[in-house]
């Protein structure tokens, strides 16, 4: 159900931002989101090959992961979440940037983790979080 509700958001986030006939819209949805799909629809849940795992999991079930392998998260920037804003803003032509805590529509760039992961989300899904671990 996590992998119908990420490419859900993904579908619609492109909805926002390209239009329907932009070569640039078909070349995301044939090479990049067609081939995921794909790939987690092939997924036989029964194969031991770690390197097949789709990946789209809660960021609760990467964190569990990491630090069962002696890794810790670390405190990101505050200068990395000024950052991704401003690169949303600038790359943000068809729909409208959401502030922290409005989830009306559109992309918004939050932290997450006591600011130890920063997020992309379309509405209310998360599409993308990105975070440093060090070694304990």
């Amino acid at each position: 159900m996590e992998s119908l509700h990420y490419f859900a958001a993904m579908f619609d986030s492109l909805d926002d931002c390209l239009p329907l006939e932009s070569a640039e819209r078909l070349s995301i949805e044939k090479k990049h989101l067609g081939k995921e799909i794909k790939s987690v629809i092939n997924f036989d849940k029964d194969e031991e090959d770690s390197e097949s795992f789709p990946s789209y999991e809660k960021v609760e079930a990467w964190k569990n992961r990491m630090e069962s392998h002696g890794f810790e998260g670390m405190k990101l920037s505050s200068k990395c979440l000024i950052q991704a804003k401003l690169l949303l803003k600038i790359t943000t032509h068809y729909s409208p940037l959401q502030c922290e805590g409005d989830v009306n529509g559109g992309f918004r760039v939050f932290e997450r983790d006591e600011a130890k992961a920063l997020s992309l989300g379309w509405q209310y899904r998360c599409l993308l979080t990105a975070s440093a671990w060090q070694c304990v």
